[in-house]
């Protein structure tokens, strides 16, 4: 813009005028004498003087208002916003460099351009209503658009418009500030995808999420805590979470939350809670500080339905001390066992050595010699005795003692699987003690310990899908051993049963 002439230029002008106006009333009147012309004249030194410190007064107001005349178009080029004003029409009267720096386009091509070819069509309805508003003074208003750069992409906008009306309160344009949020629009986005995320999972998840006041009051559940406690969430939003606990876990629960609002967080513990049948739940809790500006306004927390894990863990450690306990009577046994064994060997030896000491002596005499080879071969005999009747001991505490507590165990209410995996148990172990087992054991066959658990099954009459599930391996596995034991027991290529070939050894 052209600033204004100088106070120079200005006065000069003003001394013209002056001089015009007296030339215009005629010369003075030359009546006026001496004393009368001393004091004008003095009076017209003060009066010059006057008006010299009023124009020099004028010219550094001037000065001053046209260096804030400078800073203001300044300010009104670069500030952040853009800024406009148009007629009601929606003509561009005015512009500043941030506007067309938005709209990539020289400042001098949006003087008299049309407000709507910068705006998207989708939204010129909206820029016409508030054109047509212009009448009366309406205050500012605000609008969101859409506008178009110089290469056709769009933009967010966020418009606010004032009206500057004359003294018939007609229109006389519209001053707009205008500023880009399409930054603003994609965060919104993006945090409303991430609080819509954040919601699902919440309602989703299947652990319990619950918030607490710093008085204990429920401030919110999600959907879990009707799965796990069976309660309506919305009859316990506002009532005291103390009421969900068990009385023995109350002072344990409400240290934990106060240790929570004392800002520290990860605090994790187990409880009992109230369920809609009368009875308690065992939960596995998470607890951390919740903050607001900076403060903790209550606790949040995570709950985790355990009680059937810590159910089976509870019949997990009772099945684990009966087997401790049969194992060391089991061990105890095979103990004094691996004992009366050593005392036999024992025996031997001393036998032996009585021997070798009876062999020196009857070398002398033949006939004696006989009768101490003799006795060696009775002994022998009696070794073989020992043996056959210490693996008839082992049969008979197997069937004696393991086949008894393994029936018992059936009737101890197990599921149909579990009594099958029972049943076979038993029927192996009886195998085991029989001579299919042994000639299974034969090095003539070469069976691994699984190839043969597998034919006693096979032999048992169980199809491969259920040796399978007693076995916990695939249907393809116990093909493999299939083929394994008939390529090893002389069948491979066959068309024998091999239930049957086994049922024959």
């Amino acid at each position: 813009m052209n600033k204004p002439k100088t106070s120079s230029a200005k006065f000069e002008q003003l001394r013209i005028t002056a001089e015009e106006l007296l030339r215009d009333k005629g010369p003075a009147s030359s009546q006026v004498n001496g004393h009368d012309l001393a004091q004008l004249v003095h009076e017209l030194e003060v009066h010059q003087a006057e008006l010299e410190i009023q124009n020099e007064e004028l010219r550094l107001t001037q000065a001053k208002l046209e260096d804030a005349r400078d800073q203001y178009f300044d300010l009104y080029d670069q500030a952040p916003v853009g800024y406009l004003s148009t007629d009601a029409k929606g003509r561009i009267l005015q512009a500043n460099l941030t506007i067309a720096s938005m709209l990539a386009m020289p400042r001098g091509n949006l003087v008299g351009r049309s407000l709507y070819l910068c705006v998207a069509r989708d939204h010129h309805k909206t820029l016409l209503d508030l054109l047509k508003s212009g009448s009366g003074d309406r205050g500012k208003q605000t609008l969101a658009i859409e506008m178009i750069r110089k290469d056709g992409s769009r933009f967010h906008a966020q418009v606010e418009s004032a009206t500057q009306l004359d003294d018939d309160g007609l229109l006389l344009q519209f001053r707009m500030a205008i500023v880009d949020v399409t930054e603003r629009k994609r965060t919104e986005y993006r945090l409303s995808r991430s609080e819509e995320r954040y919601r699902r999972l919440l309602e989703t998840m299947p652990d319990g999420v619950f918030t607490l006041l710093p008085d204990g009051t429920i401030g919110s559940l999600n959907p879990a805590f009707e799965k796990i406690t069976g309660f309506n969430r919305d009859d316990w939003l506002g009532r005291n979470f103390w009421d969900l606990l068990h009385p023995d876990d109350l002072g344990m629960a409400k240290e934990v939350i106060q240790t929570a609002l004392a800002g520290k967080g990860g605090i994790a513990e187990e409880t009992r809670i109230l369920s809609s049948t009368g009875g308690y739940l065992i939960v596995y809790f998470i607890v951390e500080p919740e903050f607001e500006a900076g403060k903790v306004t209550g606790v949040w927390a995570v709950g985790r339905d355990i009680t059937r894990r810590k159910k089976a863990e509870r019949a997990l450690r009772k099945s684990r001390d009966i087997l401790e306990a049969e194992v060391h009577r089991r061990t105890l046994e095979l103990s004094q066992a691996n004992q009366a064994l050593r005392e036999g060997l024992e025996k031997r030896k001393k036998d032996a050595a009585e021997l070798r000491e009876q062999k020196v002596e009857l070398e002398f005499k033949t006939v004696e010699l006989e009768e101490a080879n003799t006795a060696l071969r009775v002994l022998m005999r009696r070794g073989e005795e020992d043996k056959e009747e210490l693996e008839n001991a082992i049969t008979q505490q197997t069937h004696r003692l393991l086949v008894p507590r393994l029936q018992g165990l059936l009737e101890s209410g197990l599921d149909q699987h579990q009594q099958k995996v029972v049943n076979l148990l038993v029927s192996q172990l009886r195998q085991i003690t029989s001579s299919f087992a042994q000639r299974l054991n034969s090095p003539k066959f070469g069976l691994t310990p699984r190839e043969i658990q597998v034919a006693m099954m096979i032999r048992e009459g169980l199809a491969s899908k259920e040796i399978a599930e007693v076995l916990k391996v695939s249907g393809d596995t116990v093909a493999t051993y299939r083929h394994h034991i008939r390529r090893k027991i002389g069948i491979l290529g066959e068309k024998v049963s091999l239930s049957a070939h086994l049922s024959e050894l």
